[in-house]
């Protein structure tokens, strides 16, 4: 972890789990100042019996506060992140039964996710999309508005195919490259050439 990381983490674990402070703070702080990771060597610095028998579980919970520390330090840190983040936002909405709300969330998320080509975010809006509609059994939708979205999920459906079309040759022609090199005979060509077209 990089020195602001860990700032972020102590403020964090302070904030959001000012009970598990202790044990996690000191097992936090002896595993940073160590070279190598070693559980010996650090069961060695804490002696206390009481500590040794929930160790693993001690540091199994660290493990879970990093992250989370982690997640949050960077949530704005990409495009990705920001639009994982909103999705959730929007179930939130939903969930509260605030559905004019993840509605306008929602048409933020897919300009933002269209503007950046993020095809798998498209593909999850389109399904919360479908969820507002079920919604009251239909009530707030009609029919040209149903198959406007339609429409909308089956163009986002043929981009995705494309794309995973698409890596598939590229991977397919890196591997041919890494595992045999430079393409010299004509079979090889040959195979590289129908990979390309």
């Amino acid at each position: 972890m990089t020195g602001p990381e860990k700032r972020y983490f102590k403020i964090h674990t302070a904030r959001h789990a000012p009970g598990a402070r202790g044990n996690q703070q000191q097992l936090f702080d002896a595993i940073a100042g160590m070279e190598v990771f070693e559980d010996t060597a650090l069961l060695r610095q804490f002696p206390d019996p009481r500590f040794q028998k929930n160790f693993t579980t001690t540091k199994h919970r660290l493990y879970d506060s990093v992250l989370r520390s982690l997640s949050a330090f960077h949530s704005e840190g990409s495009m990705d992140a920001r639009l994982a983040r909103l999705l959730h936002q929007v179930e939130v909405l939903h969930d509260k039964a605030l559905y004019e709300d993840a509605e306008r969330l929602l048409n933020s998320v897919r300009r933002t996710a269209r503007a950046h080509d993020r095809q798998l975010v498209l593909l999850a809006v389109a399904r919360w999309e479908q969820r507002l509609m079920e919604r009251n059994n239909y009530g707030a939708t009609n029919q040209q508005q149903l198959n406007v979205h339609l429409a909308n999920y089956q163009e986002v459906v043929a981009e995705h195919n494309e794309l995973n079309t698409l890596w598939e040759a590229k991977s397919k022609i890196f591997l041919n490259l890494y595992r045999r090199g430079q393409a010299r005979n004509p079979t090889a060509m040959a195979e590289v050439h129908a990979l390309l077209d």
